[in-house]
């Protein structure tokens, strides 16, 4: 994530930390740093947020 370009630098420091989500547009910039493809990274995201559903509902 060091190379990857951003308009507010503790962007990637939030993904990681849980407190921020990969958007679109996140996920072309670290396709384009070589870092997965940005449907790799989405796919990532979306497992998360339903986890985080699920768990919140006592389902996980």
């Amino acid at each position: 994530m060091a190379n990857m370009p951003s308009k507010c630098p503790v962007t990637g420091n939030r993904v990681i930390n849980g407190s921020a989500s990969v958007t679109p547009e996140m996920a072309l910039a670290l396709e384009q740093v070589g870092a997965g493809s940005a449907e790799f990274w989405l796919t990532m995201q979306a497992n998360y947020d339903l986890f985080q559903i699920r768990h919140s509902r006592g389902v996980a």
